[in-house]
């Protein structure tokens, strides 16, 4: 009779009821330590099933395709308007903590299921392995669609080959079904696994090199309990930078984030609220990995002295990420300040305080710290290692911007004395303003291309508005009965249809679409005209648009019917959807078009576009009853080309 290997239980394997072989984890002690050997022994075949084509297309590829509307942002925005517009002002943070994050114990449950999961799979690749998470749900920094992270420690051995362990492993994650769109990314920095856990719908990261994530976890947990104010400003600072997709891969990485707060805490000019790592990692024996210190005092205790509010502290850093020298300058959280990008050149010795990275430039000489990327910024741990290596200039010019709204958000409240609920949702989504001027338009030109942090194509619509041949010949005739005798005459007819079409853009707005107009502070930025652009918000809590009854009527009167059916409107609709977006009014030197911008500052797309959509389709019909009014009135009191 054959020899059978023996079977152990869930209670068994998750509690060490077996044999097993001494490991000796990476962080001793640790509450996250999560270690499972399993004996060495040889698996039993397992048939290799192929995935229909269905689940092989929606799991190993295709591209998402372009401008869809972002369904889950809308949402979002919807949800947390309505629970921030019911709490108070200091319980807006508690509120919002509640929403974007999962419940302690729904982190625990996810964790708990991913993590045996894998081991089910780890164990046909592996005679024994520890398998150790870190990052976000180590840290408590956990958003509902964060990823996990795992390092898995293999023996020595095996590592030889990694890429035919990734290759094995990979193997086994689809052989399974319990993991889907698996990646695998052998020549990357720390090569790793990506994957997608069906049952909870929950990305997963795994590598089996690099354990400083493990301790690099336990500090930031470890500050998170020094002080009650770094928890939610690394919250929001991290939720802000998702909602304005400024992180994630190929941008600022959340653990660069955190550190960013973590080094703009031990660098305010006044009472720092964090100290450098530098004085953690004093008086405590050194725990080398990697030839790097990861050891820091956990007992360490500090009188704090700076009691600014969370508003305060937020308004402050988003001014420093603003203004920062990120040409010139890395930040050092290890040391709590500054230094030169040329200090850490090939050419250059580094400041003589960086005794371990010295050491290790003398052994790895060609492996310096990368400060020629736009980004720096040193792992207080690591200490060649660039956490900000992969923003590029593009993202990072973006993200400056981004952040410069920002404090401009916290001044404006300060300024208002605004409510912090109000202010958070400013802050998540609404966006930076610039007035863009097309070249050569084109009537009813829609959706021009335009650079504008946190808006791409989609949020911006346009219609360029020209006179036809009988409103110009109407307009003459209106600036010649006013004795308009000037050598350009031409663009005095052009400015008073511009300036008409202005206010008449306006009032459409005010009385037959309700919305509350207030002008902006960005007008007479154009090259060519002293008075244009004009920029206004625009805002509304109810759709008017939708559902309209089709009006026939002489134009003359058109105006005053669509207001009735406004008004008709507002007393059965129920609210709605809101939209909030930047009007924006512009021209050329010769007033030849007024071009109608509609930028959306609150970013639920399908709201601006069903507007829009009804905006372009009615305004040409409603002009020429607008400009017969004005007509009739500039006969009996003269023209009136006042500003919008």
């Amino acid at each position: 009779m054959a020899h059978q290997q023996p079977r152990f239980s869930v209670r068994q394997r998750r509690f060490g009821l077996m044999p097993r072989i001494p490991f000796v984890p990476p962080m001793p002690g640790s509450q996250n330590h999560n270690r499972f050997q399993a004996p060495p022994a040889q698996n039993p075949p397992v048939e290799k099933r192929k995935l229909p084509p269905r689940a092989q297309n929606e799991n190993r590829g295709g591209k998402k395709k372009k401008n869809q509307p972002n369904e889950k942002l809308d949402k979002m925005h919807k949800d947390l308007k309505e629970i921030l517009s019911k709490v108070q002002n200091d319980n807006g943070i508690i509120a919002l903590m509640k929403y974007i994050q999962p419940t302690q114990q729904e982190t625990y449950e996810i964790l708990d299921k991913v993590t045996d999961d894998l081991r089910s799979v780890l164990l046909r690749c592996f005679p024994y392995f520890d398998i150790h998470p870190f990052g976000s749900a180590v840290t408590g920094l956990l958003l509902k669609d964060s990823d996990l992270d795992f390092y898995v420690r293999i023996p020595d051995q095996m590592l030889q080959n990694l890429e035919q362990v990734l290759k094995d492993v990979e193997k086994n994650l689809w052989r399974s079904r319990l993991f889907t769109k698996i990646i695998k990314i052998p020549r990357a920095r720390v090569p790793l696994l990506k994957f997608l856990h069906t049952g909870c719908n929950v990305y997963c990261d795994v590598n089996f090199t690099n354990s400083m994530g493990i301790h690099s976890s336990g500090f930031i947990q470890h500050l998170i309990q020094f002080d009650y104010r770094i928890y939610p400003l690394m919250m929001v600072v991290k939720f802000w930078a998702t909602t304005h997709e400024l992180s994630g891969t190929g941008r600022i990485t959340n653990y660069c984030l955190v550190m960013m707060v973590i080094f703009f805490l031990q660098t305010l000019p006044v009472n720092p609220l964090l100290p450098p790592v530098d004085v953690f990692q004093r008086h405590v024996p050194m725990l080398e990995v990697c030839g790097w210190n990861v050891a820091f005092n956990r007992n360490l205790k500090q009188q704090v002295l700076n009691m600014a509010r969370l508003e305060k502290l937020l308004k402050e850093f988003f001014e420093f990420l603003s203004t920062y020298d990120y040409e010139n300058y890395m930040m050092c959280p290890l040391f709590g300040k500054s230094y030169k990008k040329e200090d850490f050149s090939q050419a250059v010795e580094p400041p003589p305080e960086f005794k371990l990275y010295r050491k290790y430039v003398q052994n790895f000489p060609e492996d310096t710290f990368p400060n020629l990327k736009p980004l720096c910024v040193q792992d207080p741990f690591e200490l060649k290692m660039n956490i900000g290596a992969s923003c590029s200039p593009k993202h990072l010019n973006k993200f400056i911007a981004c952040a410069h709204f920002a404090a401009s958000i916290f001044r404006d409240a300060d300024l208002n004395q605004e409510n912090l609920s109000e202010t958070l949702m400013r802050l998540f989504f609404e966006n930076e303003l610039k007035v863009p001027l097309m070249k050569n338009p084109q009537k009813g030109t829609q959706n021009i291309t335009q650079s504008m942090p946190g808006i791409d194509a989609k949020n911006l619509l346009t219609i360029t508005l020209m006179p036809s041949k009988s409103e110009l010949k109407m307009l003459k005739e209106i600036v010649q009965k006013n004795n308009i005798n000037t050598m350009d005459a031409i663009k005095e007819i052009n400015k008073y249809w511009v300036d008409s079409m202005g206010k008449f853009v306006v009032l459409m707005l005010k009385e037959i679409y309700e919305m509350t107009i207030s002008v902006e502070n960005q007008a007479g930025n154009s090259k060519n005209s002293s008075d244009y652009p004009k920029v206004f918000l625009s805002s509304t809590e109810i759709n008017v648009w939708s559902g309209r009854t089709s009006i026939k009527t002489d134009p003359a009167h058109l105006v005053e019917a669509e207001i009735a059916e406004t008004n008709r409107l507002k007393e059965t609709i129920q609210p709605a959807d809101p939209l909030k977006f930047s009007l924006i009014l512009n021209t050329n030197s010769m007033y030849e078009y007024l071009q109608v911008s509609c930028i959306d500052r609150l970013m639920v797309r399908n709201n601006l576009r069903d507007f829009h959509k009804h905006f372009v389709e009615n305004v040409r019909s409603l002009v020429n009853g607008y400009l017969q009014n004005d007509r009739i009135k500039s006969n009996a009191m003269g023209i009136n080309s006042k500003e919008v």
